[in-house]
């Protein structure tokens, strides 16, 4: 351990941060075309199911948005988290199967793509984050979306 400490420099190093900005530029609010990049299953810190979307909006260079779904707390906290995870489900073409169940695998919502609405949220000690508030199908396109609505390259 003490061949770590003897490279170890204990002089001034000068650092350059000034292409760094003080808070993440976000995109604004509004409607974007989305992909799903990924479905993460993680739990909660109680150990309850949860599934974490990322998305990434199309017209942001690359920015990234998640929305977390704790599927597996009860009460109507997980009845939300349930209905908004089958809405997303939805909005990426999953439908009942032919004996009316709605089932579906992580796996068959990536790569899909969607409409997303976004709103900037700021809470008191943390810097802002864009959150997604609504999920639409692409066949229902919004009226106004941010960052265009052909085919992206993502």
């Amino acid at each position: 351990m003490t061949e770590f400490f003897d490279d170890y420099i204990d002089e001034p190093q000068e650092d350059d941060l000034s292409g760094v900005a003080e808070e993440d530029s976000l995109p604004d609010e509004g409607w974007y075309r989305g992909k799903v990049l990924s479905i993460s299953n993680r739990p909660t810190r109680k150990g309850d199911a949860m599934r974490t979307a990322t998305i990434q909006l199309n017209g942001t260079n690359g920015y990234e948005c998640r929305e977390y779904f704790a599927i597996g707390v009860s009460g109507k906290g997980g009845e939300f988290a349930k209905r908004r995870y089958r809405i997303l489900a939805r909005c990426c073409g999953v439908v009942e199967n032919d004996e009316g169940q709605f089932k579906f695998s992580t796996t068959d919502l990536e790569g899909a793509e969607l409409y997303v609405r976004t709103e900037v949220e700021k809470v008191e000690g943390y810097d802002p984050m864009l959150k997604i508030k609504q999920f639409s199908p692409l066949d229902e396109e919004p009226d106004e979306v941010n960052g265009g609505t052909e085919d992206a390259p993502f």
